[in-house]
């Protein structure tokens, strides 16, 4: 753990590649996950759980690839979150996916449960885009929404569950 309240906080970008069954926590107040100032992969066969208080990844692009496991109890946010292969993305916590461009699922599962009342389950800037894979949003306001871009579904499997489903 850093000074600045990273469990992993990388100055550039950074590849990460699980194995075996992995688990990053930062309980002190403001704390964060994992920072990478530059785009972040995280993919391999493994998996990780992270749980802290402000954010569990911050990063430019963020990749979740390969058949990894990646589960988090707070906010993702990313420049651009793809989502490919066979991983799976869970987050389960009262923040959801906040991404500052594109949201993109082309593969895998994705299943985002949020319990606060006002939150999205996934906030884009852009464009969400949905070919593949299979995603699932329970969400007290949005379930997926799009600020200024589209939100298109192409293939894959979406269920929503949001009081303003869009």
């Amino acid at each position: 753990e850093c000074d600045l309240g990273y469990v992993v906080y990388c100055t550039k970008g950074l590849t990460i590649e699980l194995e075996g069954e992995n688990t990053l926590t930062n309980n002190e107040s403001e704390s964060a996950g994992i920072y990478a100032d530059g785009n972040l992969t995280i993919g391999g066969e493994g998996s990780v759980a992270i749980s802290a208080d402000e954010g569990c990844i911050l990063s430019d692009d963020l990749t979740i690839k390969d058949s990894c496991t990646v589960t988090a109890d707070s906010l993702i946010w990313a420049a651009t979150l793809t989502v490919q292969d066979d991983c799976a993305l869970t987050l389960d916590g009262t923040d959801g996916i906040s991404v500052y461009d594109d949201f993109v699922v082309t593969g895998g599962t994705v299943i985002i449960t949020v319990n606060g009342d006002d939150d999205d389950g996934v906030y884009a800037s852009d464009n969400v885009v949905i070919s593949g894979g299979s995603v699932t949003v329970t969400a007290g306001n949005h379930g997926i929404y799009s600020h200024t871009g589209t939100v298109t579904i192409s293939g894959g499997k979406v269920d929503v569950t949001a009081p303003n489903d869009n």
